[in-house]
């Protein structure tokens, strides 16, 4: 076999666990992020007294989710993932 399809290969396999691995933190870890995020935004709008509702929690909630580190590992390991792939 070819040492650049070897090559292909084997990049293609360190890029899919690294991916696998990041989705597997993320289904782990978001749920408790997102929960963590709620409690804290709660807290700030009482102690700020801008009496938010559970709408705009949820929001303000969501709109962190999006930049956590979760998502940016995730982001990133697919990205990695898509280049192995388009290097074939």
């Amino acid at each position: 076999m070819d040492s650049e399809l070897v090559n292909y290969f084997k990049n293609l396999r360190v890029a899919r666990k690294k991916l696998s691995r990041t989705m597997e933190s993320v289904m782990k870890n978001e749920e408790a992020m997102y929960k963590k995020i709620l409690t804290q935004e709660r807290q700030m709008s009482r102690e700020d007294g801008l009496n938010y509702t559970d709408e705009e929690i949820e929001a303000n909630a969501m709109r962190q989710m999006e930049t956590s580190p979760f998502r940016a590992a995730l982001k990133n390991a697919q990205d990695e993932f898509e280049e192995a792939l388009n290097i074939g």
